[in-house]
């Protein structure tokens, strides 16, 4: 909850006052009522020529209607959650968006529309495994309804303390963490896997994203170069010709395929490891199940 035009962020104030809210013009909910059955353009243009919101001088755009609608929409019981103080903070919707505002956090003529909260949670990051930090800067906007990391959300709304998340945690499937941890996490998982079985240290390339065919570049601690690229297809990976001149030109260096559903085409002196290879080394081999305990404790 922080107001666009100056910044200022207030929303431990109002998290404590067991309330949530927007801005985004002058308008009361009886002017969104009014609007209900109009397209988000027409009841851009209607509450813009709200007296109030003309007294702003700018008019309502229409993604802001959409904004606007979204925050209307959270349904009663529905989990909401901010972050603050190292702390993740949920709570569930308890009303519609209350008639009144309030009147202290008013900014430039834009009374704060607010909706109460109840059945207040919070668990400080520190106790909780680092997937949850995931959910400290999710999403960019006003509003953000969360995917993948759904699960997450699930555990806290679930769980009276941090030690019953744990055992919720412990008991999700690997594949359903991945899919929790989003693009980066396969690239998380392929990274460990090298630390632990290969021991990989980086030499000053970040992972992901630095280099045009690979994704992760090292060396073993006997100086070996290591070079892995990591692909989450939701089919097997098709090697292209430019994936191929690109390994046989690293004829000198360890190199790895870390392909989730397998791959086609791979050359025979790239190692590819599968996500099936990955489940079958956290029960199989000793340095898998130590990681697998480090990602699930």
């Amino acid at each position: 909850m922080t107001y666009g035009p100056t910044g200022e962020n207030v929303t431990q104030e109002v998290w404590e006052k067991r309330r949530i809210g927007i801005w985004f013009g002058a308008w009361m909910p009886s002017d969104l009522t009014a609007t209900a059955s109009l397209t988000p353009r027409e009841t851009a243009k209607a509450l813009s020529k709200l007296p109030a919101q003309r007294k702003l001088g700018s008019p309502i755009k229409s993604t802001y209607v959409d904004v606007i609608r979204r925050f209307k929409a959270i349904e009663a019981d529905d989990w909401v959650f901010t972050y603050f103080d190292q702390t993740l903070h949920l709570a569930q919707v308890a009303s519609d968006i209350l008639p009144q505002d309030i009147a202290e956090f008013e900014r430039g003529g834009e009374p704060f529309k607010v909706r109460k909260i109840r059945n207040f949670k919070s668990f400080e990051l520190d106790l909780l495994p680092e997937s949850f930090r995931l959910l400290s800067s999710a999403g960019r906007g006003t509003l953000h309804q969360v995917g993948a990391t759904r699960v997450l959300i699930q555990m806290l709304a679930d769980s009276k303390d941090p030690k019953e998340v744990l055992r919720f945690y412990r008991k999700l499937d690997w594949r359903d963490w991945l899919d929790a941890l989003g693009p980066k996490g396969w690239e998380t998982l392929c990274l460990g896997y090298l630390i632990q079985e290969k021991d990989f240290v980086p030499t000053g390339i970040g992972v992901g994203g630095t280099l045009a065919n690979f994704d992760i570049v090292g060396r073993d601690r006997s100086g070996t170069r290591i070079l892995a690229q990591c692909k989450k297809t939701p089919t097997k990976h098709i090697v292209d010709s430019n994936e191929r001149a690109a390994y046989r030109q690293s004829k000198h260096s360890s190199v790895y395929l870390f392909a989730y559903n397998g791959a086609v085409g791979s050359p025979t002196d790239v190692t590819v490891i599968t996500g099936d290879d990955i489940q079958e080394w956290f029960h199989k081999k000793s340095a898998g199940r130590a990681y697998l305990k480090l990602l699930t404790s």
